[in-house]
């Protein structure tokens, strides 16, 4: 089963805190893990918070580690460095760096560091992307690419950093400028719709609320996953807020119905293979 909550209904959730995954003792570079007890090869689901690259912090998901301990994963939140200290690709770097750690290491928890799903919000969906699309990122660690078994974006608004610049000039100079840059190619560099390719990608659930910018940049996602023959949904949460896809995931609700519903079905897909 996927879902332990028979045994969850009388077990504990560990919480561990501050864990490093890099040596420097910087709490930019740890993560708090969310384990359900006595789960043996859990799923995984590694989360990266929002704040526009700039804030943020791992440890103000404790709802949603809660929330999916009890579900029968082991839930990671993850921090990484912001801007002004860190420019792209800094924090994706960070956020591999995490991921490998995961992958050796979530076996102490009871987690399967074969089976993760990554899930961001906001910047955090940005870098979920990057790092699910760009192969180069897992593979300079070590990592087959299909240990990521699928992505949830959750209203991002930077998947081709060109056309946001295009089309939203004043959000681009505010936002994107400082941490990016502006010309075409360092913003293509660092736009995940330009790292997708055909073969392997994994699942992506593409969440957006009404906001112009998150709305518009999905459905570019959308149309280049779409190209590639990579399995995708999109979902508007359509009378939610920009901070409510964030922190109503677990409450009653149909995205928490939708997400948990691609999760079962992306982490039993078959015939997954690496390009």
């Amino acid at each position: 089963m996927w879902f332990l909550t028979s045994v969850l209904l009388t077990g504990k959730i560990i919480v561990d805190r501050d864990v490093p995954y890099a040596e420097d003792g910087s709490r930019f570079h740890s993560l708090d893990i969310y384990a359900p007890e006595r789960c043996e090869k859990c799923p995984v689901m590694v989360f990266i918070h929002g704040g526009a690259w700039r804030t943020g912090d791992k440890g103000n998901h404790g709802k949603k580690g809660l929330f999916f301990a009890q579900k029968g994963f082991v839930f990671v939140s993850v921090n990484y460095r912001t801007f002004p200290r860190a420019r792209f690709p800094l924090f994706v770097e960070d956020v591999s760096d995490a991921v490998a750690w995961i992958h050796e290491n979530i076996h102490k928890y009871g987690g399967d560091g074969n089976r993760i799903i990554l899930m961001g919000h906001s910047a955090g969906a940005h870098i979920a992307a990057m790092v699910s699309y760009e192969k180069d990122f897992l593979r300079r660690r070590g990592m087959p690419p299909n240990i990521i078994r699928g992505s949830i974006l959750l209203d991002g608004g930077a998947y081709d950093l060109i056309s946001l610049r295009d089309s939203f000039p004043l959000l681009f100079e505010k936002t994107i400028r400082p941490v990016f840059g502006k010309g075409d190619e360092e913003l293509r560099r660092a736009s995940p719709v330009y790292r997708i390719e055909r073969g392997f990608n994994p699942p992506t659930l593409i969440v957006h609320t009404e906001r112009p910018a998150s709305a518009s940049q999905a459905r570019i996602l959308m149309e280049r996953l779409k190209e590639t023959n990579s399995k995708a949904v999109i979902y508007c949460a359509c009378g939610m807020s920009h901070r409510q896809v964030n922190t109503d995931i677990g409450e009653d609700n149909q995205l928490t119905e939708i997400l948990l519903e691609f999760v079962r079905d992306a982490l039993y897909m078959e015939n997954r293979s690496p390009r």
